[in-house]
């Protein structure tokens, strides 16, 4: 991001839900702060009106400018201002009287650009959640695209977390276009390990950082949720009794920063429809098929289209009914049942009913450590039933084996029904195009059969000549990401070996 805006280039920052987007922004800040730059930082309510957003948007202009984090008004802002830079005192006046509406956008950033020539500085803008605009009106980033052409020393970077939504808004003729686009993404293992480490007081074992970050999905807003809640146990060294404790406290009680955030996110749900935490609890408890979710609920199939399309919309959930929030989802599967959708009054019993479901949970977990992914992938492809994930068709078998040897070569795992046959291989070095070669040569010693598929387990490397390869024999190929998103479809624990 610094190197970007250091070449001038416009961004838009995207990534879900408390991955650390605002924190990044304000370290950025940080250091531009020191190299000169004036940072103008702005939050975008999702109830904002356009009135509101442009107030808002000016008074963050000025405190920049005024070098102060809080002014009481307008007018205490521009004699602040007058007292550092007089020699711009004119424009500033010219800038306050822009009215506030959509042409602000525009006719602001032209004025800054003004004041920062004589000032021979710099600056950041940033408006984050920036795609809740389109609440309000979206003609405010149309006039933020006509000042883009005029400005020569504010560099615009938008950052939102609803990233269908802000890819949907930012394809219209009208919007700013070359954006330079990153996307923040959880903590991958060894960055969580790290970050583990660095803030714990306690010693854990490397068994409980995989889980804790399995549970998190790497999101640092929930590591750090439940490390202070680790570093405030009178224990040196962290058992599965301490980690069952923290989800109790953080899930279960309304002192839980966890709790609070999630009963936030439940309550505006609620307030659109009860329906959707229903639909929710159903998925989290592994029921991801339409139909199978209209049968819990006894409702049509037809009658909840709309509201998976809204949960879609809001990235709650994705394209294959999965809540995209791994501690949400245990929230969901775990703690809400038992507090709001049949709710247990005597305090003792509910907690015994959850600590009982976080037990099976971690029991899960336990029996995958040690595992090797070969097995781990056997007993995942036995759970499949046909179904459509990521619009590639699973297996669906009756039978699988493990280490079938044909006529010499020894197939991983073989997928029988009837006379059809799925063959896969598992792989943890790299995969050059001999292995590709390899699976097809074992597809043709497989008689008898009718091949539905072959599929290589890529949890390495592939080389370049290898994936073109695969593809051109109809190999899929399943890489670690691809084989976690399939753990979580069916609810198994994702352990280290697919990190």
């Amino acid at each position: 991001m610094l190197n970007s805006i250091e070449r001038d280039e416009h961004m838009v920052i995207v990534g879900h839900r408390k991955v650390g987007k605002t924190s990044i922004l304000f370290k950025v800040g940080e250091l531009l702060t020191k190299k000169n730059y004036f940072f103008v930082y702005t939050y975008i309510l999702e109830s904002s009106s356009v009135e509101l957003i442009a107030q808002e948007f000016l008074i963050n202009i000025l405190k920049s400018l005024a070098g102060i984090p809080v002014i009481a008004n307008v007018d205490d802002a521009v004699q602040e201002i007058a007292k550092r830079y007089p020699e711009v005192l004119s424009v500033v006046l010219d800038l306050i009287k822009i009215p506030c509406n959509e042409i602000i956008f525009r006719d602001a950033l032209i004025l800054l650009d003004e004041i920062l020539k004589k000032l021979n500085r710099r600056a950041v803008l940033i408006l984050d959640e920036f795609q809740n605009i389109a609440n309000a009106s979206l003609a405010i980033l149309d006039y933020i695209r006509q000042a883009i052409w005029e400005i020569e020393r504010t560099t615009i970077v938008l950052c939102g977390s609803m990233i269908r939504m802000i890819e949907k808004i930012l394809s219209r003729a009208s919007m700013p276009q070359g954006l330079r686009k990153i996307k923040i993404e959880p903590f991958d293992f060894p960055t969580a390990r790290e970050f583990i480490i660095k803030l714990s007081r306690k010693t854990i074992p490397e068994y409980i950082i995989a889980f804790i970050y399995a549970i998190t999905g790497g999101i640092p807003f929930h590591i750090k949720v439940l490390l202070r809640e680790l570093n405030n146990l009178q224990v040196e060294k962290i058992s599965w009794w301490a980690i069952r404790k923290i989800l109790l406290e953080e899930l279960m009680n309304d002192s839980g920063v966890l709790y609070n955030y999630y009963s936030a996110i439940e309550a505006r749900l609620e307030s659109l429809s009860a329906i959707y935490l229903e639909i929710l609890h159903a998925i989290a408890t592994g029921n991801r098929k339409l139909s199978e979710i209209a049968r819990l609920l006894n409702k049509k199939p037809q009658d909840l289209n709309y509201y998976i399309k809204r949960l879609r919309e809001m990235e709650i959930i994705d394209e294959d009914n999965i809540i995209i929030d791994e501690m949400f989802e245990l929230w969901l599967e775990t703690a809400w049942p038992v507090l709001r959708k049949a709710p247990i009054p005597e305090i003792d019993k509910r907690r015994k009913i959850f600590l009982q479901a976080i037990g099976e949970i971690i029991e899960k977990y336990k029996s995958l450590l040690g595992q090797t992914a070969e097995f781990i992938v056997y007993e995942l492809v036995k759970k499949m039933r046909g179904e459509k994930i990521s619009g590639e068709k699973m297996p669906n078998p009756k039978q699988v084996l493990r280490n079938v040897t044909v006529d010499d070569k020894e197939i991983d795992i073989l997928a029988t029904r009837n006379n059809e046959a799925w063959i896969i291989e598992v792989r943890t070095s790299p995969i050059t195009k001999d292995d590709i070669r390899e699976l097809e040569e074992k597809s043709e010693y497989l008689r008898g059969y009718k091949i539905k598929h072959k599929i290589l387990v890529a949890l390495s490397t592939i080389s370049h000549d290898a994936l073109q390869y695969a593809l051109q024999l109809g190999i899929a190929i399943w890489t670690r990401h691809k084989i976690r998103k399939l753990l979580r479809y069916y609810r198994t624990p994702i352990p280290p070996a697919f990190f």
